[in-house]
């Protein structure tokens, strides 16, 4: 499953010039430093949530995998007692050498 990639949104230039006092880059810097937090917290419940999809994803494709091997050896086993019959089908239809 590919996904089309869309273009990246194109960021303006913070423009630090137009901060003219010490207080103004201080609640700059607060915003900013709250909005870092923010989205750090955001990427982590997204790769929290993929690894949690992931583990699932994984976990159902072992299941799956068991459930293929199961009924593949149960495959075996009814190949092997058709052969079984059908052998002593032949030997019971088989003149008697007397």
């Amino acid at each position: 499953m590919f996904r089309k990639k869309t273009p990246k949104k194109e960021r303006e230039l913070f423009d630090t010039q137009a901060l003219k006092t010490a207080e103004d880059v201080e609640q700059a810097q607060h915003r900013t430093r709250e909005e870092i937090c923010r989205k750090v917290q955001q990427w982590e419940q997204l790769n929290q949530a993929r690894g949690d999809q992931n583990a699932s994803f994984r976990e159902q494709l072992g299941e799956m995998k068991e459930e293929i091997d199961y009924r593949m050896g149960v495959l075996d086993c009814l190949q092997s007692r058709l052969r079984e019959i059908q052998g002593d089908q032949l030997l019971a239809s088989a003149p008697n050498p007397s």
